[in-house]
């Protein structure tokens, strides 16, 4: 959802670099709740402010525990 332009409330957005980003957005940046997967497998899945991972998440690496 887009609203003046920029991206609002939940959305899904794949990078160039084939990470993937599903969660909510405010002012076209990452806030709230959310889940990155990055190219390697390694998952971060949590809080986000303004862009940028904040607060309580987990974060997940391929193959470990």
């Amino acid at each position: 959802m887009f609203q003046d332009g920029k991206r609002s409330g939940y959305g899904k957005m794949v990078g160039e670099n084939g990470a993937v980003y599903s969660g909510h957005w405010y002012e076209g940046v990452k806030e709230g709740k959310g889940k990155l997967t990055e190219p390697d497998g390694t998952e971060y899945e949590g809080d986000w402010k303004s862009g940028k991972k904040s607060g309580y998440g987990k974060l997940y690496y391929k193959g470990k525990l």
